[in-house]
């Protein structure tokens, strides 16, 4: 089982912009840095946005009763790329820990809520998804 958890709680994408807010931590080790990174239909990146890490998270310091790093793993995205994200995209975290590693989490594409309704197999907007690695 992996040290580092974690969870989208809401991944939003329409035309070239995306917002998401959720959790991540490493149960050893400090996180230093997170992106999430916009990969081409092979996991090729293309470009990345900072993510906003460090946020408090009450519901997430419970569930990991005893570890400090789960109080405030919380992140929010907010951001655009520099092109409209076609459907055949990709998403992934990078992950910047305290050892000098670089962790890539690939995120689900059947996890992203398309308010266009461009990245859902069907074409129809969804309300919520949720993926993650507790």
């Amino acid at each position: 089982m992996s040290k580092l958890h974690w969870s989208v709680d809401s991944l939003s994408v329409r035309g070239r912009s995306i917002f998401g807010f959720g959790w991540m931590f490493h149960e050893d080790l400090d996180v230093l840095k997170v992106g999430v990174i916009l990969c081409d239909e092979h996991w090729q990146p293309l470009s990345s946005i900072p993510v906003d890490w460090g946020k408090y998270r009450p519901d997430v310091g419970r569930v990991f009763n005893g570890n400090a790093r789960a109080l405030e793993a919380g992140y929010l995205v907010i951001g655009s790329f520099s092109q409209d994200i076609p459907r055949t995209h990709k998403f992934a975290f990078a992950v910047a820990l305290s050892d000098g590693n670089t962790v890539e989490l690939k995120i689900p594409h059947d996890k992203l809520i398309a308010l266009d309704g461009a990245h859902t197999s069907t074409g129809k907007i969804i309300a919520l998804r949720q993926a993650g690695h507790t």
